[in-house]
């Protein structure tokens, strides 16, 4: 038993002594420190109010310790911060007093997270991150709790900002592409009647025809543009691959002025999660095939379910045997403003939407030859759409 006694007291004494060597390195530490920060006990009592927020609230360190005035650095009337909380075990409370802007961290138990607008600090008020852990002693105890605070009112402006700017982009997009639509229907109208007219030379002819082409781009550009800006809020449903595949198909038969044969292997019952906007994919990879094809074409359209890494997927194959598209070209083609082979002028958003779609639908999309390393004996676009059970 005298062993025991003197072995603890030897034990204490080296306890003691440590504490009292790291005491002050720890309160060097927390005034030293350049993230402003406070520490207060279980009775809710400041006991450490650092050199950096005494410069950030304008308050001093010796004349808000031993009070439980911390809010006041932050709120015009008393109210407890996050260190308060976490102190009294008052988790339920923080919704209600941070209104659902905060979050539990992942790295440190008992420790949480918020952001908020402090309109007492600053001019304007400041935007705050702050981050609050509880203390405990050597049993588990709470002791206290610490909290930090990190000034983000400018990236918060910045980000504000930003959406404002997008906003309007938005209304002036919304506004310019309703205006040249109506423009552009107005002058394929009276073109359209001019090309009607009798006694037309096919040199006159041929000059209306483009201009109708260039004013039809016009109005596929805008509504591809307008398109891509939906991606982002559009739901994802169920829908029949096979069928809009089938029918898109049937969209292209007897192309005017060109020599083309469709076989469509459509496979109704090909059920994924995409929208309405599927349709564009498949139109607008046929519709590239016929655009750009110089003499007689043939496509083939297929759907077949398969299996990759344990998965099922709804393989869309639509090949075609046209002029094809090099290898260079195809290290490119799904980025935007790049288009197909350039014999044919195009305003390089097509594959990019297209591409933009099937990533919205958790697909893939790529480009191969038809033949194996031919290039230029036509082409095949493939996409990957998760099956639906």
């Amino acid at each position: 038993m005298p062993d025991e006694n003197a072995e603890r007291k030897r034990l204490d004494k080296i306890h003691n002594f440590c504490r009292e060597r790291l005491d002050p390195i720890v309160k060097g530490i927390l005034t030293g420190s350049p993230i402003p920060q406070f520490v207060i006990d279980k009775n809710h009592k400041v006991i450490s109010w650092n050199t950096a927020l005494e410069k950030y609230s304008g308050i001093k360190a010796e004349d808000i310790i031993g009070t439980d005035c911390q809010w006041k650095a932050f709120y015009k009337n008393k109210r407890p911060c996050m260190a308060d909380l976490l102190v009294d075990g008052a988790i339920s409370e923080i919704p209600r007093w941070y209104d659902g802007n905060y979050s539990r961290s992942e790295l440190v138990e008992g420790a949480y997270a918020a952001t908020g607008i402090f309109p007492e600090l600053g001019e304007g008020g400041k935007w705050l991150y702050f981050t609050a852990a509880v203390i405990r002693d050597e049993e588990g105890a709470i002791i206290g709790a610490v909290e930090t605070l990190e000034d983000i009112t400018d990236r918060k402006r910045a980000e504000e900002q930003l959406q404002e700017a997008k906003r309007q982009a938005e209304m002036y997009l919304e506004l310019m592409g309703h205006d040249i639509n109506n423009m552009n229907q107005i002058g394929i109208g009276y073109l359209e009647l001019a090309l009607s007219s009798p006694g037309l030379d096919e040199a006159v002819k041929h000059k209306i025809e483009k201009a109708l082409e260039s004013l039809d781009n016009s109005s596929r550009l805008i509504g591809n543009v307008q398109k891509l800006q939906l991606i982002p809020e559009m739901t994802l449903e169920r829908v029949d691959a096979g069928i809009m595949l089938g029918e898109v198909c049937a969209q292209f038969v007897g192309a005017p002025g060109k020599a083309v044969t469709i076989n469509c292997a459509a496979r109704p019952g090909s059920f994924v999660m995409a929208n309405v906007l599927l349709r564009d994919v498949f139109m607008n990879i046929i519709g590239n095939a016929i655009k750009h094809s110089t003499g007689p074409l043939t496509i083939n359209v297929s759907i077949d379910k398969v299996t990759k890494e344990g998965r099922d997927f709804y393989k869309v194959s639509i090949e075609d045997n046209g002029p094809g598209i090099s290898p260079e070209l195809k290290e490119r083609l799904f980025t935007r403003f790049q288009r197909g082979p350039t014999r044919v002028a195009g305003k390089g958003l097509g594959l990019y939407l297209v591409k933009s779609l099937v990533d919205s639908y958790h697909g893939t999309v790529w480009a191969e030859d038809r033949v194996s390393g031919d290039y230029k004996k036509g082409s095949r676009f493939v996409i990957l759409l998760p099956a639906m059970n």
